[in-house]
């Protein structure tokens, strides 16, 4: 049987991590979104044989922009409707920045953490609903950002507070807030996927901790990323991080279908953890003013997408 797993944000920390052990499977195709040609060179050098095999494809998609989500799906859409890929199995929505500040503003005017970690993803995934296997598994990669570990709660790190979308796509200096932010409204794009999806589908938030080592500080200060990239990953064990291979580990039976996802949509690395509760009211509102941030028509989706009374 031919299946077909896409991964964002595969050129470092978890997702490359987790390419390295599902690129190059047996009966998988490999669709691997990167934000332009250089990163994409770059990935097939970092992943070696892996996807030399010709069931590895490269697709320039930079989630910051609207414009460039809708071409990278609709050249994942021509894939499988020409055969060359099956129809998705499993899409793993993993790329996203933390920029120092939240003043940077997207091609389309929206501030460029909620664009890049939210929007698009939520419309990359939204123009491929129509192109899910029947079987098909979502996992959303988010943060330990929206509940809180000790470790956080002892370096002061402010928890998620939600905002509405038009607030948070308006700039501001606070780029980490901005980021947590946008990993709540992730849970939210995976508590409401779950519930909307129907048959043998699923979706759930996967939270694989706090995991030093990663590069999504690139954009702080020097010294935050020595710290994070060099001090950090040797003393993880002792504040409960979590490594990238233990990471990617945890998370590869689930995109290949080799053990059951959770019904209610939260899977995390640590054991025991589970998600915050979140109001219908809530779901519904996300989901309907990501769609018009999106500028998702009916057309554009499966039929199932825009059932927003059946959130719950």
């Amino acid at each position: 049987m031919e299946r077909s797993l896409l991964l964002t944000g595969a050129t470092s920390g978890l997702g490359l991590g987790v390419a390295r052990r599902l690129v190059g499977r047996p009966g998988w195709h490999a669709v691997l979104p990167v934000r332009n040609a250089a990163r994409g060179n770059m990935l097939e050098g970092l992943l070696g044989d892996c996807a030399a095999n010709g069931r590895t494809h490269m697709v320039t998609c930079d989630q910051g922009s609207r414009d460039s989500v809708r071409v990278a799906a609709e050249q994942i859409t021509t894939m499988v409707d020409s055969g060359v890929i099956a129809p998705l199995s499993t899409v793993i929505l993993n790329a996203a920045v933390l920029r120092n500040d939240a003043l940077a503003l997207s091609p389309d005017g929206v501030e460029l953490t909620v664009a890049t970690n939210l929007l698009g993803p939520h419309a990359l995934l939204a123009r491929l609903s129509r192109h899910l296997a029947p079987d098909a598994r979502i996992l959303v990669v988010g943060s330990p950002t929206i509940r809180q570990t000790w470790f956080q709660r002892a370096a002061r790190v402010r928890p998620a507070v939600w905002e509405s979308l038009a607030r948070q796509c308006v700039p501001h200096d606070d780029g980490v807030q901005a980021y947590a932010r946008t990993k709540l409204g992730l849970y939210y794009l995976a508590c409401a996927v779950n519930q909307l999806v129907p048959g043998d589908m699923s979706a759930a938030y996967f939270d694989p901790g706090v995991m030093p080592g990663t590069n999504i500080l690139r954009e702080r200060h020097q010294a935050s990323q020595i710290y994070w990239r060099r001090v950090l990953p040797y003393v993880a064990w002792t504040f409960g991080g979590v490594t990238v291979g233990r990471g990617s580990r945890s998370m590869a039976p689930y995109a290949l279908h080799e053990k059951p996802m959770k019904a209610d949509g939260f899977l995390s690395v640590k054991r025991g953890k589970r998600g915050p509760r979140v109001e219908g009211g809530r779901l519904r509102e996300y989901f309907a003013d990501a769609n018009e941030m999106c500028g998702l028509q009916h057309v554009d989706v499966a039929p199932w997408w825009f059932r927003l009374d059946d959130l719950c």
